[in-house]
């Protein structure tokens, strides 16, 4: 099973800290599934690295720690590189606000150093006698335009005019105290708010059509979710925002239209172009055919597919595979999947492959919900991903491995079900 990079970084942290005295600082790594860490000891050093990348599982597992010695041709430039501390990622109020990132130099040499700091278009020359320590703030504009409200700023540094390669790039992230997605009903759209803040959150969500704007009042307690039928053309084009009652913009998304995804079943009459796959030890059992059900009232659609799993202490786990090798459209940026779970806690992903051959897995979270809930597939974007070009770029056209993948290993023996229905494309206009 893969590390998740929170997860990784705070068991780095705890760990090396009770041993190394100034802490790490993050290294640009090879790819986005890969971790790079330099740690220091006075004039020591250690460079941490991993792998996420879930085709290589023990390496994934485990980190790999490299001793740099005083005789090694980069251990200058690491030493100084390490002296370089910031905080790989940045958590912003709101959307339409600036981002502070502050960079801490420590000088050890013996004599006074001048060092250029450059973080996105803005840049500082610093002077910092020997033994000293300077703190330079940068404020970043942080104007995301997408649903994820992420971006990457690089940053870059030179001690006495030499490059100090390798800086990994500092990740401005909105704090949300409410995350909003929409989901296509038969008939209507569907608002579901979802409150992890310790906070309960009321405010407003705005979806825009070309003709009409439609307001929906939010309440949501905390680490609650709050479901809402809007009754509108769910595939007219929307922009959506969502705004607190005090007027500050904490989500955006910009405009998006839905279509169905394909040959999903419409009647229980209909045979599905899916077949279900269980990968004990990581290799394929029998593909088993997927019958559609008829589904109780009050759900998303009238039919949907049962997904039956397996779980286990060993590594498995199952896939829902298009019988067609279903391509992607090349506009759609997700796939929005309604899931009918029954709290079991086992982590969903999905998986599709580029062009060259390279697969890509986003990771959608833990079946840990009673009923209904609408799941957004990524299909842009950065995740995990492995084999072909091994890049992280999704090179056209797309097709799908698996529209659903349920991780059952390092649970108890048994199995379980969910049922997946009306699974349609997010699509950028």
């Amino acid at each position: 099973m893969e590390i998740t990079r929170e997860a990784s970084l705070l068991w780095i942290e705890r760990r090396w800290r009770q041993t190394w005295h100034l802490g790490f600082a993050r290294l640009l790594a090879a790819s986005p599934t890969d971790w790079k860490l330099l740690f220091i000891k006075r004039n020591s050093l250690a460079e941490v690295d991993w792998s996420r990348d879930p085709s290589v599982v023990d390496q994934s597992q485990t980190p790999r720690v490299h001793i740099i010695s005083a005789d090694d041709p980069r251990y200058t430039t690491l030493l100084r590189t390490a002296e370089i501390s910031y905080s790989s990622a940045v958590l912003v109020p709101r959307l339409d606000s600036l981002a502070d990132v502050l960079i801490t130099v420590h000088n050890a040499e013996r004599e006074a150093v001048v060092v250029t700091l450059k973080i996105g278009a803005n840049g500082k020359r610093v002077f910092i006698a020997a033994g000293q320590t300077e703190h330079v703030m940068f404020t970043v504009p942080f104007t995301p335009v997408d649903n994820e409200g992420v971006i990457d700023v690089p940053i870059s540094a030179s001690w006495n005019g030499k490059a100090i390669p390798g800086l990994q790039a500092v990740r401005c992230a909105p704090i949300r105290p409410v995350d909003v997605t929409i989901a296509p009903t038969l008939g209507s759209l569907n608002i579901t708010a979802n409150n992890m803040s310790p906070s309960k959150f009321t405010g407003y969500v705005e979806l825009k059509a070309s003709d009409h704007t439609t307001k929906v009042h939010v309440s949501a307690d905390s680490q609650a979710t709050k479901i809402a039928s809007v009754s509108v053309n769910p595939f007219d084009p929307y922009s959506l925002r969502v705004i607190t009652e005090l007027g500050q913009l904490v989500q955006q998304m910009p405009e998006v239209s839905f279509t169905p995804y394909p040959d999903f079943p419409k009647t229980q009459i209909n045979t599905p172009n899916f077949e279900l796959i269980a990968f004990p030890n990581n290799s394929p059992a029998l593909p088993v055919p997927m019958q559609a059900t008829t589904l109780a009232s009050g759900g998303p659609a009238k039919v949907g597919i049962i997904v039956r799993y397996q779980t286990s202490q060993k590594w498995i786990y199952t896939t829902v595979h298009p019988t067609d090798g279903s391509q992607i459209p090349s506009r759609a940026k997700a796939l929005i999947v309604w899931v009918y779970a029954h709290n079991n806690n086992v982590p969903l992903r999905a998986r599709f492959n580029d062009a060259t051959g390279q697969t890509f897995q986003p990771d959608l979270g833990s079946l840990n919900w009673t009923g209904w809930r609408a799941v957004r597939i990524p299909i842009m974007g950065d995740m995990s991903h492995w084999g072909g070009a091994n890049d992280g770029v999704q090179h056209v056209p797309l097709k799908w491995d698996s529209l659903l993948l349920i991780d059952g290993t390092n649970h108890a023996e048994g199995a379980g079900q969910i049922t997946m229905a009306y699974p349609c494309y997010e699509l950028k206009r």
